[in-house]
């Protein structure tokens, strides 16, 4: 009805009355220009001022310094991992035609010092295809006071099997890798990962190439140069992987298996870990 409600004051009660024809303004000073229309803001010098946005900068950003190691002047595509308890960087590469470890440790300045590149991992001597690491923390492995370092790698030149290795990472930039090498997947390992899940166990997950899909199983790492693994399982429904991921395990311990199809289709399959025994969820595509 265009009507305010008024107050009587402190004994009376309060009536609607019109709005005046006149008046309910105020002047003000202006604190810089004004355009017609926009809102104001009343600043602590009693001024008005046009609201706008303002930007500060934070800080000055800083980078650390970037690196290249002598000792791996050639190297094709380095994998990191981390050892909490040697507070050590683990970076796998390829070296022209071998395949091999190096160590490095980032300290509070961002600065690395590396350790010297460990011999080849393959058995054969040669470039290894395809491998990938994880990291068992000690706390979890009997008879070791070192993280153990698992490594799948695909026997190449070979019969490309995946082949399975242990060793050890050392608090003076160094990795002990013990002489074994276990076909573990007993046929081809085209694409592979690999993650600790908890308990000393490390899901890995790997494709076959064009023929067999993507399988999984879980490896029980029970020492340093000790393991067991479970039965292989079929992952999805995929028959020919270019690619597999294992992420790592959330609050309730499963874990995500992502994949592609014959198609090029990212794929996803939840798993749930109980000792050896892999169970799989409903797969899904992300990219549908």
């Amino acid at each position: 009805s265009g009507q305010v409600l008024t107050s009587g004051g402190a004994s009376a009660a309060p009536s609607w009355a019109a709005i005046p024809p006149a008046g309910n303004t105020v002047d003000l000073v202006a604190d810089g220009a004004i355009a017609a229309g926009k809102p104001v803001i009343i600043k602590s010098n009693g001024k008005v001022e046009q609201v706008k946005e303002s930007y500060a900068a934070l800080s000055t950003p800083t980078y650390d310094t970037e690196i290249q190691s002598a000792n791996m002047p050639s190297a094709y595509c380095p994998i990191p991992i981390y050892s909490a308890s040697a507070d050590t960087y683990a970076f796998m590469y390829r070296d022209s035609d071998h395949t091999k470890i190096i160590c490095g440790q980032l300290n509070s300045s961002g600065q690395w010092t590396m350790g010297s590149p460990s011999g080849n991992i393959n058995s054969s001597n040669d470039y290894s295809q395809h491998a990938s690491m994880a990291i068992v923390p000690a706390s979890e492995v009997s008879g070791t006071s070192n993280d153990v370092l698992a490594v799948i790698y695909r026997e190449y030149p070979g019969n490309n099997d995946g082949y399975f290795r242990l060793g050890t990472v050392n608090n003076n930039r160094t990795i002990s890798l013990n002489s074994g090498h276990t076909d573990i997947t007993g046929g081809d390992l085209f694409r592979s990962s690999m993650q600790a899940v908890g308990n000393g166990k490390i899901l890995l997950a790997y494709s076959r190439g064009s023929s067999d899909g993507v399988k999984a199983m879980v490896i029980d790492v029970t020492g340093s140069n000790s393991f067991s693994t479970g039965s292989e399982v079929s992952v999805g429904s995929s028959t020919n992987s270019n690619g597999v991921h294992v992420s790592e395990p959330d609050s309730n311990g499963k874990v995500i298996i992502t994949y592609t199809n014959s198609s090029g289709n990212l794929k996803a399959v939840a798993a749930s870990i109980s000792g050896t025994t892999i169970t799989l969820g409903t797969e899904v595509e992300l990219d549908s």
